[in-house]
């Protein structure tokens, strides 16, 4: 017969290794969640946005034209999402060595 073993430390182990699942999972999903809001906002309010850009770097629309505001603003939002899939992808694999499931074909890893 095979039986769980109860030892202190495989509990506090298996313990943690379930908030690790959990937690990564969480954030994965807090990531997804918030770029998808931040890209949905931006396009749903562009005029808003640019207007916003205007007021915050005191720029005249003679200045810059809105297109290439709206533009320059597109660009940021596109980096700082990439910055936050790449955050994803830290989380995934760290939500994904617990279980075993952990592959060293990613493009970064941090041993």
């Amino acid at each position: 017969m095979n039986f769980i073993d109860n030892d202190p430390k495989q509990v506090a182990i298996r313990k943690y290794r379930n908030t690790l699942i959990v937690v990564g999972t969480g954030i994965i999903l807090f990531g997804v969640w918030t770029v998808v809001k931040m890209l949905g906002s931006f396009f749903i309010l562009k005029d808003e946005t640019i207007a916003a850009m205007r007021k915050i770097s005191h720029i005249g629309v003679d200045e810059l034209p809105d297109d290439a505001l709206f533009y320059i603003t597109l660009v940021v939002v596109m980096i700082i999402s990439g910055v936050m899939s790449l955050f994803a992808s830290f989380f995934r694999t760290a939500s994904e060595t617990p279980m075993g499931a952990f592959r060293r074909t990613d493009i970064v890893y941090i041993q």
